[in-house]
C-alpha cells in the first residue's frame, strides 16, 4: 500500500491544511477590514496566492469582498497583460 503523502504541493486546499501563517493572516484581515489596500510582493512559490484564499475563506471577510483570480504570469507586454484581465 503506498504511504498519502501529508504535504500538498499543489496550492491552497483548505484551512485544515493551512498552517503557521497565522501571524500574516490576522493583519491581512486587519488590512482588509480598516478598508486598505494591500499588496503582496514576493517571489514565485512563497505561498501569496495561499494566504489570499486563506484569508478570503473566512465568513467575516468573504461577506464583505468579491474576489477572482488571474494568472498574468505568462504576460509579456501591456497589451497581454490587458487581454488577460479581459477574460
Amino acid at each position: 500500500m503506498k504511504p498519502i503523502n501529508p504535504f500538498i504541493t499543489s496550492g491552497y486546499i483548505s484551512p485544515k491544511y493551512f498552517c503557521d501563517r497565522e501571524i500574516e493572516s490576522k493583519k491581512l484581515k486587519a488590512e482588509l477590514i480598516n478598508g486598505n489596500n494591500v499588496a503582496l510582493i514576493s517571489t514565485r512559490r512563497m505561498g501569496k496566492t495561499g494566504l489570499i484564499r486563506h484569508v478570503f475563506n473566512d465568513q467575516q471577510i468573504s461577506k464583505s469582498f468579491y474576489t477572482f483570480f488571474i494568472d498574468i504570469y505568462a504576460t509579456k507586454s501591456l497589451r497581454e497583460f490587458i487581454f488577460a484581465l479581459s477574460k
